[in-house]
């Protein structure tokens, strides 16, 4: 009995998460030293690295403060 193989399509399908806006920078603001508005965008892995190295330092977090800000629209996908 042969198994049906997933096709590439299925196997590697991804799907823009939208995110909001004003969400994403409040969660940045308060919580970007530990990775929180990574974890909301989905990025679990750069969410664990904020988490340990105090958003890199000081220095991811402000830089995503000010890259958020700067997002057209009020939703954007990552």
């Amino acid at each position: 009995m042969k198994s049906k193989q997933p096709s590439k399509k299925e196997k590697h399908e991804y799907e823009p998460l939208p995110c909001d806006k004003q969400v994403s920078y409040f969660l940045c603001l308060l919580g970007g030293w530990a990775g929180a508005h990574k974890f909301y965008e989905g990025k679990t892995a750069l969410g664990i690295l904020y988490l340990f190295t105090f958003g890199l330092l000081g220095v991811g977090w402000i830089f995503d403060l000010i890259v958020i800000l700067m997002k057209k629209g009020e939703t954007y996908y990552t």
